[in-house]
């Protein structure tokens, strides 16, 4: 046994006294409720600042200013930087991003901020707690990505981090071993630092299998985590199946993989089944080395998988063997989800709220007032859908269970099934307030089936306030709310297990990373609001209900202090026009029990991507707007332009001179003038260009005033009007009897005028056609010397239309020249031709001929002479 001095004894006595002495207590917020509305915790992230906002402007005038000395202090010591956000939020940002898993107790110094303070209130200390850090490798199926490099093999994969972690340090946990081969490796780092994704090019396919290793060590990130996971790299001398994996969800899926690329042309009907259900026929999707199946209806259990060698690959060899596993179609896991996008819910009898859910039995239902006279301190902060510092401005109201059956007794737990929640009872109570409705759910809330039991249930997730009185909870204390649970229904245990989140049957996956929220605001306005460089505000209130304008609404602005600008109203078309010398933040419509609110950040407006919406800006208190009479012109015509001023403010003396400079595509000034004779606010201008003026895009510009207006003009040679054409024989057959041919020919423009005097072409070109006569069909009645003989072509007629008439009459002998018309053209006078088509059928005498039967033909044997007509 060894002995110790007494002193050095006494001495480690003495310093764990000192120590226990020496950490602090944490205070009672509710004792600091005068002065502090808001706190970081009880979890954050590891980069996260600390946070804590006042009742006042203790920092007015200080705005993103340090503090110092330092009024934060944070145990286990670290350094950093606090500044005043604004006049009411403290901001203290850690040197070094702080340790995952460790619990920090914050300091504040409050007797350094806010003067006369009690000295119970000189200091305010709470407990941030980090998140674990944990890593989770999820893979793809290996495909083929380029069929023309068919041996070379892609995987895709995905690290998962609970917190946020340095892009360098998670590649650097991940070790690719493959035989000495080295992979291509491509990053791609999400910017929360949750989700690094990963792809592998390159993996060589041999002749035989071999295995290729993923290893896992998470020393980089300070984990305590070595795990491998091995894949099959299939070889190429057998063509087979790979891997496969099932989908479940409202349909069975299931996706096959293979070590060739598969044929795309084949009928896979009948090769690929279950072998319980074999009448049960998928429909099917090859792409690359890979085959989904889509099954019809919805597998649940286990049944045997079977693909038969007929089905083949590219090469179309088959398959070396049939493959059979056993597949196991499990549950789908409980989830919920929000259904459609609005939050504004027009006001009726019933409000329902629209969400969607799968495999659950109930749901947890949580509501969060945000008080009305707080709305706009919500949106100082928060856009209407925020979801930032809500315990500022509200509290929870109401927490129950609601039995999903009752929503929709036909409902099924294996598909998603949509439910409507009707929030009236509770939203007619304070109709000008905005809620949040969150949604969330407990294992024992749930049918999936674990081992042939239900998920694990604990009663410490039963609502136990026992009040029964009504659908609604009337509003007070409410238990922690759901929306904490972000360590599962039970908080952070010592045998937590983050890889458990994606379990079901453990109480890790019920956590609320899983729950929906959303807010609603029960109004009938619908709200649009304008605003013009110069001040000018235009606000348009209607009703959402019929669209209708609403008369008398009462408009309220404010400035980002909650300062009201203005009030005013709205006049019969619901619409107010006026100005305001600085920019709104914030709009206030109140109408009858209605109330509406719009947020104005400028960089929260609608979409701009999809339609131009920059409109006209102001000069000089001036607007112009030039327009012309089209919107294309050829060289060598007249081109007539017009500005219209608006000159709201009267800068411009009467008649205003006005002028415009006219500049070709090679930036040459080609037309200039001055008007000073407007017709009230527009101002005519007309200039022609020249025949060989050069064509693209001319600029127009126009100067009033000291303002500036643009408009583009395009120069083109333009294709004329097409023309309709028609050429008229009177008769649908002609023989030599009819020379000379007449015909006549009409043209006319599209739009129905006539053309005149426009250039005529028309070209003939004869060829035999091989008669065929019903019961005679085995007799050639055509003359040896003419078989397959065509005459070439050759212009029949040339001129030009009439002058006044728009048909012409033509007339030309055919059986001078052996040609026939068959195709009439006209030139126009810019040189672009219109071309039609026409045929008609003649009788040549010389052509009738004694014939033979053709050979093989049942007629074989007779001679006749036939005289004949062609049909």
């Amino acid at each position: 046994m060894r002995f110790y001095p007494v002193f050095l004894i006494l001495a480690i006595l003495t310093f764990f006294s000192a120590c226990q002495k020496s950490r602090p207590e944490l205070s009672n917020p509710d004792h600091f409720e005068a002065y502090i509305s808001a706190y970081s915790g009880p979890i954050i992230n590891r980069t996260d600042p600390i946070l804590i906002t006042f009742t006042a402007p203790y920092g007015k005038g200080q705005e993103e200013q340090e503090v110092t000395p330092q009024p934060v202090q944070l145990l286990p010591a670290i350094g950093g930087k606090t500044i005043w956000m604004d006049a009411y939020t403290l901001q203290f940002t850690p040197v070094n991003p702080l340790t995952s898993g460790m619990e920090y107790m914050v300091d504040l110094n409050m007797g350094q901020l806010i003067q006369g303070l009690h000295d119970t209130l000189h200091h305010f200390r709470f407990v941030v707690r980090v998140k674990d850090q944990f890593l989770r490798l999820q893979t793809e199926d290996l495909t083929i990505p380029d069929p023309a490099s068919p041996n070379l093999f892609s995987l895709k994969g995905i690290l998962h981090t609970n917190d946020m972690a340095d892009p360098a340090l998670v590649e650097a946990c991940l070790t690719v071993r493959d035989n000495n081969q080295k992979p291509a490796i491509q990053w791609d780092h999400d910017p929360n630092g949750l989700t690094h994704r990963f792809s592998l090019s390159g993996i060589q396919q041999q002749k035989e299998d071999r295995q290729f290793t993923l290893a896992i060590d998470g020393s980089p990130l300070g984990l305590e985590l070595n795990s491998e996971q091995q894949l099959t790299i299939p070889g190429s001398a057998l063509f087979r199946v790979s891997q496969y994996r099932v989908e479940q969800g409202s349909q069975s899926i299931v996706h096959l993989t293979f070590s060739h690329l598969v044929d795309p042309d084949q009928d896979l009907t009948g090769l690929i089944l279950i072998r319980e259900k074999p009448q049960l026929s998928p429909r099917f999707l090859i792409d690359a080395n890979k085959i989904t199946c889509y099954f019809p209806e919805r597998l649940e259990g286990i049944y045997n998988l079977d693909v038969l060698v007929g089905v083949r690959n590219i090469q179309k060899l088959r398959l070396a063997q049939p493959y059979s596993a056993k597949t196991s179609f499990t549950q789908v896991a409980p989830q919920v989800r929000l259904a459609g996008m609005g939050m504004i819910l027009p006001r009726s009898e019933e409000l329902y709220f629209p969400f969607e859910a799968v495999n659950l039995e109930a749901v947890e239902v949580e509501i969060f007032k945000i008080y009305s006279n707080n709305i706009l301190q919500f949106l100082q902060v928060n856009s209407m859908d925020g979801n930032y510092e809500l315990q500022r401005v509200g509290k929870v109201v109401y927490r129950g269970t609601v039995d999903l059956s009752a929503l929709n007794p036909e409902r099924n737990n294996f598909e998603w099934v949509q439910y409507a929640l009707d929030l009236a009872p509770l939203i007619q109570r304070d109709p000008n307030a905005l809620y949040q409705i969150r949604i969330g759910f407990w294992p024992h809330q749930t049918g999936y089936i674990c081992d042939g039991e239900t998920a694990t249930s604990s009663s410490q997730t039963e609502d136990e306030s026992g009040d029964e009185e009504g659908y609604w909870e009337q509003e007070g204390n409410i238990e922690e709310s759901i929306m904490n649970a972000y360590w599962g229904p039970y908080g952070y245990q010592r045998d937590y297990s983050w890889e458990n989140r994606e379990n079901p049957c453990a109480p890790e996956y019920y956590n609320s990373d899983r729950f929906i929220s959303r807010n609603v605001l029960a109004s009938d306005l619908g709200i649009t609001v304008k605003m013009g460089d110069n001040g000018d505000l235009l606000t348009v209130v209607t009703d959402l209900r019929t669209a209708d304008p609403i008369d008398g609404a009462q408009i309220e602005y404010y400035d980002a202090q909650l300062q009201r600008l203005a009030s005013v109203k709205t006049d019969e078309h619901g619409m107010v026009l006026g100005r305001l010398k600085t920019y709104p933040d914030f709009v206030v419509v109140r109408s009858r029990e209605s109330t509406g609110y719009l947020a104005l950040r400028k960089n929260e407006g609608p979409s701009a991507s999809d339609f131009e919406t920059a409109g006209v800006a102001v000069q000089k208190g001036l607007r112009g707007y030039p327009y012309a009479e089209r919107g294309v012109w050829r060289p060598g015509d007249s081109i007539f332009l017009h500005l219209i001023l608006h000159d709201p403010e009267k800068t411009l003396p009467l008649n205003y001179p006005v002028s415009m400079e006219v500049f070709d595509p090679r930036g040459r000034l080609a037309y200039k003038t001055v008007n000073a004779e407007p017709t009230g606010a527009i101002y005519p201008f007309t200039f022609a260009t020249l025949p060989d003026a050069p064509t693209g895009t001319w600029h127009a510009k126009f100067m009033a005033g000291g303002a500036t207006f643009h408009h583009y003009l395009r120069v083109e040679t333009i294709k004329p009007n097409r023309l309709k054409l028609k050429l008229d024989f009177g008769k649908d057959r002609l023989s030599a009897q009819n020379e000379p041919i007449q015909a006549t020919l009409q043209a006319n423009w599209l739009h129905g005028t006539p053309a005149k005097h426009q250039a005529v072409q028309i070209e003939a070109r004869a060829h035999h056609v091989k008669p065929v006569f019903k019961k005679f069909e085995g007799y050639n009645f055509t003359h040896e010397e003419h078989q397959g003989e065509n005459f070439s072509g050759s212009v029949w007629v040339e001129g030009r239309t009439d002058e006044k008439e728009p048909v012409k009459s033509l007339t030309k002998s055919c059986w001078e020249t052996d040609t026939f018309p068959d195709s009439c053209g006209s030139i126009s006078n810019s040189g672009w031709m219109n071309r039609e088509a026409v045929s008609v059928r003649i009788f040549d005498p010389s052509l009738m001929t004694r014939t033979h039967p053709i050979a093989g033909s049942k007629f074989r044997g007779i001679n006749t002479v036939l005289e004949f007509w062609p049909e």
